[in-house]
C-alpha cells in the first residue's frame, strides 16, 4: 500500500498523520496522549510505507528518515506501541519526537535538586539525559492520563521538559556533540514504549514487571519497624568514640528501640582511606563489641571518594582505579567536587577496581566487627566533569 493512498493509518488505537508526523493516541474513546514524531523532516512530505517485519507492525519511509511502529495488546486491557525511528543517510540528522504535556500531570523521569511535583510543573531544555540533568533519573514518564512512555537504555537519549514554555515534552537520539560514546560509528536511532491503559495505576504495574526488575529479596524488618540513629544527626563531623557511646545510652535510656546506629562523616584518618582515626576512636573494636552488647548494630558511613591527600588516592592512581585514569590523551584521573573536598572516583566499570574497593571494606569490617555499611553519594551528580 502506498502512503500517498491515504493521509492516516489507524494503528491500534492510535492515528498517524502521514503529512504532519501526528500521532494521537486514544483508551476508550478519549485522547491521552497526542504528539509530532520526527520534527525535523521538512513538512507535508508523505512516506511511502515500509513492509512490516512482524505482525501489528507498520513502517513509513521518508527520504532522510524511517519509523516502524508496532501495536501489542495485552492483559487487564493494556495496549502497547514500540516505535523507533532510525536515519537513512545521514549519521547527524536529528531524530527528535515531541509531545503534548497538557491534560494530564506527568510523573517519572527522576530526581532534580530543585523538585517540582507533578513534573509538568519542570521547565528544562534540551539536554542529554545523563548528569546533571538530575541526582537518580529514570526513561521513563508516566501522565494521570493512563499513559507512560520508556525510552531504551541504548538511546543516545537527550531530553527537553516544556522547553522555552513550549508546554511539550521532547525526546532526541544525537551522537554527535554529546557525551555518549560512539566507537563505531553508529547512526542514532531513537526508540521508545508508549504503553496505555484503564489507569495510570494499572499502566505503572505494567510497566514496573515488563521494564524493570523488581525486588526478589524480602527487605530486613527490622530497618523498616525501628530507627536508624545516625550520628550526623546529632553531632555532624564532630564525632567521636565516647560521642557514639553516649549517644547510645542516652537512646536506650528513652526506651527507644533501633534497627541500627550509624557512625556517620568523618571517622577516618582522610576521606577515601578506610581506617579508623585513632584519635578519635582508640579502641573501634572495643567500641563495637560494646554497642552490640547494648543489643545495636552498627553501620558506618562509606563513599566513593579518595580525597587528594589520602593514601588510597596515591593507590588507586598508581593501580588505574579511578575514572579517567586510562584517559591519558585528556589528563588522566578525573577529580569529583564533593561536599568534603576533592576526590578521584572508584571506577566501578572495571572489575580489579571493585575487587579494592570492596577489600577494603571487608577489611575494615573484620577488624572493627561492623553489621554493615550506609553507602552515599552515587548519585551521577558526584561523576567528574566531561566523563
Amino acid at each position: 500500500m502506498a502512503a500517498e493512498e491515504t493521509d492516516f493509518s489507524v494503528i491500534g488505537y492510535a492515528t498517524f498523520l502521514h503529512k504532519s508526523r501526528e500521532l494521537r493516541l486514544y483508551q476508550r474513546g478519549r485522547l491521552v496522549l497526542q504528539g509530532a514524531l520526527c520534527t525535523e523532516i521538512t513538512a507535508n512530505q508523505l512516506p511511502r510505507m515500509k513492509r512490516p517485519r512482524k505482525s501489528g507492525e507498520d513502517g513509513f519511509q521518508w527520504q532522510c528518515a524511517g519509523v516502524n511502529i508496532r501495536h501489542e495488546q495485552h492483559d487487564d486491557d493494556v495496549d502497547t506501541y514500540r516505535i523507533r525511528w532510525s536515519s537513512t543517510t545521514d549519521p547527524d540528522f536529528r531524530l527528535q519526537d515531541e509531545f503534548e504535556m497538557a491534560g494530564g500531570h506527568w510523573y517519572g523521569c527522576g530526581t532534580v535538586h530543585q523538585q517540582l511535583w507533578p513534573i509538568d510543573k519542570w521547565q528544562r531544555d534540551i539536554s542529554p539525559f545523563v548528569s546533571p540533568f538530575g541526582y537518580m533519573i529514570e526513561r521513563y514518564w508516566l501522565s494521570s492520563l493512563g499513559v507512560a512512555i520508556v525510552v531504551g537504555n541504548e538511546v543516545p537519549l537527550f531530553v527537553g521538559m516544556n522547553s522555552n514554555g513550549n508546554g511539550k515534552l521532547s525526546f532526541l537520539a544525537q551522537f554527535n556533540d554529546s557525551p555518549y560514546n560512539n566507537p563505531k560509528g553508529r547512526r542514532p536511532s531513537l526508540e521508545y514504549t508508549i504503553i496505555a491503559g484503564p489507569s495510570s495505576l494499572v499502566v505503572h504495574k505494567f510497566v514496573m514487571k515488563k521494564f524493570f526488575s523488581l525486588p526478589r529479596g524480602i527487605p530486613d524488618e527490622r530497618m523498616f519497624r525501628s530507627p536508624v540513629w545516625s550520628t550526623w544527626a546529632r553531632y555532624k563531623v564532630h564525632v567521636s568514640q565516647g560521642k557514639v557511646l553516649d549517644y547510645a545510652r542516652e537512646i536506650s535510656s528513652h526506651g527507644f528501640n533501633n534497627s541500627q546506629i550509624e557512625i556517620d562523616d568523618d571517622f577516618t584518618t582522610k576521606y577515601g582511606d578506610f581506617r579508623f582515626n585513632l584519635d578519635k576512636f582508640p579502641d573501634a573494636k572495643g567500641m563495637v563489641d560494646q554497642l552490640k552488647a547494648e543489643d545495636f548494630r552498627v553501620t558506618l558511613w562509606v563513599h566513593p571518594f579518595s580525597n587528594l591527600d589520602s593514601q588510597s588516592f596515591a593507590e588507586g592512581c598508581e593501580k588505574g582505579y579511578f575514572l579517567g585514569s586510562h584517559d591519558e590523551a585528556d589528563g588522566g584521573v578525573k577529580a569529583a567536587e564533593w561536599w568534603n573536598g576533592s576526590g578521584a572516583v572508584v571506577d566501578v566499570t572495571n572489575p580489579k577496581a571493585r575487587e579494592w574497593y570492596c577489600g577494603r571494606l571487608h577489611d575494615l569490617q573484620q577488624e572493627s566487627g561492623i553489621d554493615s555499611y550506609k553507602f552515599d553519594a552515587g548519585e551521577n551528580l558526584y561523576l567528574p566533569p566531561h566523563l
